[in-house]
């Protein structure tokens, strides 16, 4: 659904099907943002997001991570951001969020 989105504003994305593949792909790309689930098959978006940050240390580069959740509670909410996500809209996104978002974080 994001992606799809994404081309309706006119921007290219990568898109993997688990955290693990997500990991791959960032050790031979360089993204000036990363959206996740927060539910990715096989690695949460709270321990794709502990890697993320684990490996952002030596670069000393950090890129921002959306991540989209249904779960819409304070405590879930606060809980991602300590994890180190940038922001977490809730699910559905419509394309004026999404472009909202993309603007304050690129």
């Amino acid at each position: 659904m994001a992606s799809k989105l994404l081309q309706k504003l006119g921007l290219n994305c990568d898109l993997v099907e688990s955290g693990e593949a997500a990991l791959e792909n960032l050790k031979s790309n360089s993204y000036v943002l990363i959206l996740a689930d927060i539910t990715m098959p096989g690695k949460s978006g709270i321990d794709f997001t502990s890697e993320v940050r684990r490996l952002e240390q030596s670069s000393g580069q950090k890129t921002p991570i959306i991540a989209f959740t249904g779960h819409t509670g304070s405590a879930e909410h606060n809980s991602y951001l300590d994890a180190g996500m940038d922001d977490v809209p809730t699910k559905p996104l419509k394309i004026e969020r999404l472009a909202a978002l993309l603007e304050r974080w690129r």
